[in-house]
């Protein structure tokens, strides 16, 4: 039921860039992690059937060294027309994304886009940060 009206967001199938480059391919129920340059980046999510980020659902975050960033994709769907979704793609704290997301598999390597393989990090379980 996820993603339907009343109920909470559902998972997301499409893909993920920064900017105009596209970083990987998200299946739902995984994670992947990267190394960025500090800074202003504007990520989106698209459709599996879109291929540019134009279109996209949009989140600016500003990006400082040596600090973890957490990036939630969800989808909703309208009852008027099962075809129409709404794409969502937020910044969230850390522990907000410790929920469901402490469950979920590292995105295989063949999901990750040029722009995305050289700032791919490995995991093996969901990334957190340790408080002192």
């Amino acid at each position: 039921m996820g993603g339907l009206p009343g109920h909470k967001p559902g998972s997301f199938r499409g893909r993920i860039y920064d900017e105009d480059d596209q970083l990987a391919f998200i299946e739902p129920g995984h994670f992947v992690t990267f190394a960025l340059t500090p800074g202003r980046h504007v990520f989106s999510i698209t459709p599996w059937t879109t291929e540019h980020a134009k279109n996209g659902s949009h989140v600016n975050v500003d990006l400082i060294a040596n600090q973890h960033y957490y990036i939630e994709t969800s989808i909703t769907l309208s009852l008027a027309w099962l075809g129409t979704a709404t794409l969502h793609v937020d910044q969230v704290t850390c522990e907000d994304s410790q929920g469901v997301a402490a469950k979920y598999k590292p995105l295989e390597p063949v999901h990750l886009r040029r722009a995305g393989v050289p700032t791919a990090l490995p995991e093996v379980s969901f990334p957190h940060v340790l408080r002192n």
